[in-house]
């Protein structure tokens, strides 16, 4: 996938959307000068915190842990060009906000 990204980057065929699931594309920078656009989407601590127990099977000390390791949503959500909220949401509703994020 990296070099289809870098070649439609550089022949300038900026058209495509690609999506990067990238969880710490600001703290690493790793592909920020690739990408012209960055969707932050997130949800509220205590909805993070359930999330990360659930998926991880966390306790909720591990999950706060991993939560204050990384950037934080408020900075995140600063540094993006659109935000999307997903604390409430299900999948139908999120595919939507996405799709009006790719076409604002």
């Amino acid at each position: 996938i990296i070099k289809r990204i870098l070649y439609l980057w550089i022949t300038k065929q900026r058209r495509h959307i690609v999506v990067l699931d990238a969880p710490t594309l600001f703290e690493t920078k790793m592909f920020l000068h690739l990408v012209s656009s960055v969707i932050v989407v997130g949800c509220d601590e205590p909805k993070q915190i359930e999330r990360l127990m659930a998926r991880n099977k966390y306790s909720r000390d591990e999950a706060l842990q991993r939560i204050n390791s990384q950037m934080s949503n408020a900075e995140k959500k600063h540094r993006a060009d659109f935000v999307i909220d997903n604390t409430e949401d299900g999948t139908g509703k999120l595919v939507a906000k996405v799709a009006d994020a790719v076409n604002w």
